[in-house]
């Protein structure tokens, strides 16, 4: 896939904001022989093997399922194991158990069965414990094991299979420590509790009336969303009873939180393929467009991107200023958005165009800056990846 026009924008904005950012530099052609895990995660392997349709299938979900952050440190921790660096690993429990622990501190792996199995387990036993359950699921996954060892697809899909279960055995896991007391807070306003201490459960009826209070709440706008919900909540009535009680909630609201992110997740990585940016330069837009969105509203307005050319030091005239509103208004219009309502997608798809226009000499000004900032390198991120193709460095 053709890179994006300048993979140096994000590393620039942030440089000249006094962040650390990270660089890259794609190796001499003779000198690349296999991928690396941490280019798979970046989205600049060129292995057959890799862009084979089995992977690219496994590779859709993980991108979804997972944070850019999860997979690039699980591509640290996988590189960091592969000491031999054929690509393979041990599939240790201990190892596994820390790896998990690092990318989803929330979990609680066991390592071996313990007491009777609890319903709360779903059926789901192992005498390795919840990481030999996940870590035998891998072993029925084709193209993961080689010989009884664990390639990359086969590490991240053990973590992948792994936190599901987890999810579906824990569901407060996905919830901060205020969101549970919220949830827990509104269940007993809404439930009705008796005089001995019990509560009938909610009724379908009592949970659209809370719903708004609830962290997966807000105001649902349409049929379709209402109907949505209200088979999400006959799916979580387990018992039966007819009525959901507070763990049955707490699994409903898990997955309805799960599924909303991975369906933006989709949405997102849909347009990403169709552009040329790699997953290395989105996260880092990421971070950039996040320094921007102060609010955390989730959108940014065209003064937003203005102050992007001043962080640059880049001076607009007011004539540029006009040219810049034209620019981002036109471009947005192409996909139906607007430039006081500026998504993420829509901020990737405008600072392309502004790229690739070297607009006010925003892409001499971003390699300037790169340039500058590279000149200060030391070598950190070569303990991450195995080739110099990465380097870390901080603005001076």
């Amino acid at each position: 896939r053709q890179a994006c026009v300048l993979p140096g924008i994000c590393c620039a904005v942030m440089a000249a904001m006094g962040e650390a950012v990270v660089v890259q530099r794609k190796p001499p052609p003779m000198m690349r022989r296999v991928s690396t895990s941490m280019e798979k995660v970046q989205g600049v392997a060129e292995d057959d093997d890799i862009n084979s349709a089995a992977a690219s299938a496994r590779w859709d979900e993980f991108e979804v399922f997972f944070t850019y952050q999860q997979l690039l440190k699980l591509a640290e921790i996988f590189d960091a194991a592969d000491t031999q660096e054929k690509g393979v690993i041990e599939a240790r429990r201990e190892q596994l158990y820390e790896s998990i622990l690092a990318i989803a501190p929330e979990c609680k792996p066991t390592l071996e069965t313990a007491g009777p199995l609890c319903e709360r387990d779903h059926g789901l036993t192992h005498p390795g414990g919840t990481v030999g359950y996940s870590l035998l699921h891998v072993t029925f996954q084709q193209g993961v094991l080689r010989e009884g060892l664990l390639t990359f697809d086969g590490f991240v899909e053990f973590h992948r299979h792994f936190i599901e279960m987890e999810r579906k055995r824990h569901p407060r896991i996905v919830f901060g420590r205020d969101e549970v007391e919220q949830i827990q807070e509104s269940y007993c306003k809404f439930a009705r509790i008796k005089e001995d201490g019990s509560t009938p459960g909610l009724l379908t009826n009592q949970i659209f009336e809370m719903w708004s209070s609830l962290p997966v709440g807000g105001d649902m706008e349409n049929e379709d969303e209402q109907q949505e919900v209200i088979q999400r909540i006959k799916n979580s009535d387990s018992d039966r009873s007819g009525t959901i009680c507070l763990d049955e909630l707490f699994a409903l609201l898990s997955g309805y939180r799960v599924e909303t992110f991975q369906d933006v997740r989709r949405a997102e990585l849909k347009w990403v393929r169709s552009s040329r940016y790699t997953r290395r330069e989105v996260y880092d837009l990421r971070q950039v467009f996040g320094m921007q969105d102060t609010e955390d509203a989730g959108v940014l307005t065209a003064l937003h991107l203005r102050s992007i050319f001043e962080d640059l030091g880049l001076a607009l005239s007011q004539t540029k200023r006009q040219d810049l509103y034209h620019t981002i208004q036109t471009t947005l219009e192409s996909v139906g958005g607007h430039m006081n309502s500026i998504d993420f997608s829509g901020f990737l798809l405008v600072m392309q165009k502004l790229l690739e226009t070297n607009f006010a000499g925003l892409r001499d000004r971003c390699n300037e800056l790169v340039s500058k900032a590279d000149s200060g390198t030391n070598h950190a991120m070569r303990r991450i990846m195995r080739e110099p193709s990465c380097v870390q460095l901080k603005a001076a």
